[in-house]
């Protein structure tokens, strides 16, 4: 990363005219920008603003940059019209990060994390599709797919994955609930910043 974590912000605003942001702030989403901006005032790095809000790194860099870029106004979210998305850039990049750590995932257990972390609930009929735009799929594991030739050790320690939809882009159907032995996972070529 050439990036410099402790890389100088710009004072747009008074600290005063922040505390009073931060008091009419009345969403979580403006409260916690303002938040992560107040403690980099105070003399916190980006990484300790960021997680001072519950926050990754890469985000508080995001945030830092847009805030110097374009002060408040970029800082902010911007949702665009409509209904906002369950889970805001931020949050989905969260989501992203655990389920690349605990991988592979069956439908239930992603639904029980979207419910336990964020507070959020997805239709089963909907969460497939959320999970592919994520940068999902769901690979079978090698006993629901005998058939399938064994990967020599040479190409690796993990079966090559299938997944269940079909030439057209079905969502995967009767999803086996395994004991961890097939499910959702990263695809090797997605990164958070993809999110």
């Amino acid at each position: 990363m050439g990036k410099s974590r402790r890389k100088e912000i710009k004072h747009h605003i008074s600290e005063t005219k922040l505390d009073e942001l931060l008091r009419e702030a009345e969403d979580e989403h403006r409260l916690r920008r303002l938040g992560f901006l107040k403690n980099l005032y105070r003399g916190d790095s980006i990484p300790e603003a960021a997680v001072r809000e519950g926050r990754s790194v890469a985000t508080g860099d995001r945030w830092a940059e847009a805030w110097n870029e374009g002060g408040v106004e970029a800082l902010m979210p911007s949702f665009g019209g409509g209904r906002p998305p369950k889970l805001d850039a931020d949050e989905r990049e969260e989501l992203f990060d655990i389920l690349r750590r605990g991988q592979p995932w069956t439908s239930r257990e992603i639904g029980s994390l979207l419910d336990d972390e964020f507070g959020v609930e997805y239709s089963p009929s909907y969460l497939s599709r959320f999970l592919r735009d994520l940068g999902l799929s769901y690979e079978r594991s090698r006993s629901e797919r005998p058939s399938q030739p064994s990967v020599s050790e040479a190409d690796g320690d993990r079966p090559v994955g299938d997944t269940l939809d079909g030439a057209d882009g079905d969502e995967p159907h009767n999803e086996p609930e395994t004991d961890g032995r097939g499910g959702w996972v990263v695809e090797d070529d997605r990164c958070p910043d993809d999110v």
